[in-house]
């Protein structure tokens, strides 16, 4: 039963390509576990008083990662490169990462992310470890450069 839902969403995301990466990311941004709007609405939700708690929707559990995020953006294809390259530059540290990990992973594949490499560089400067070292290995020299 997963295998073909995980099937089926993988061919809707190549077929709908690069027009869905401001949407993974969005949702990187409300959701991820560390850097999430979500994460801020559940904190700000338990110092409410119980009164304002009967009010307001209870904070749901946010599971969009990094690493479901990144899956994602890889099934959409290199074309998503440019939209990964802005994406570097969102004040969101959880984006910055997650478009630099997939910037890393399509030069490991082979893939021309040439005109992302500005971009990478600026954020080997971040002030995030994570979006520092996921650069770094995007502009690894050993990983094929297409030509």
């Amino acid at each position: 039963m997963v295998g073909g839902w995980l099937r089926t969403s993988s061919l809707a995301l190549q077929e709908i390509g690069p027009s869905a990466a401001p949407y993974v990311l969005g949702k990187l941004s409300r959701e991820d576990p560390r850097y999430g709007s979500l994460r801020k609405y559940q904190a700000l939700w338990r110092k409410a008083p119980p009164p304002l708690k009967s009010i307001l929707p209870k904070p749901r559990a946010g599971n969009f990662d990094e690493l479901r995020a990144c899956s994602a953006l890889l099934e959409l294809g290199p074309r998503v490169i440019p939209f990964l390259s802005a994406g570097l530059r969102d004040a969101n540290p959880a984006v910055r990462e997650v478009s630099a990990h997939a910037l890393a992973l399509f030069h490991e594949r082979g893939k021309d992310i040439r005109k992302a490499i500005p971009s990478l560089i600026e954020v080997l400067h971040d002030p995030t470890s994570e979006v520092r070292a996921r650069s770094a290995w995007a502009l690894n020299p050993i990983a094929p450069i297409a030509r």
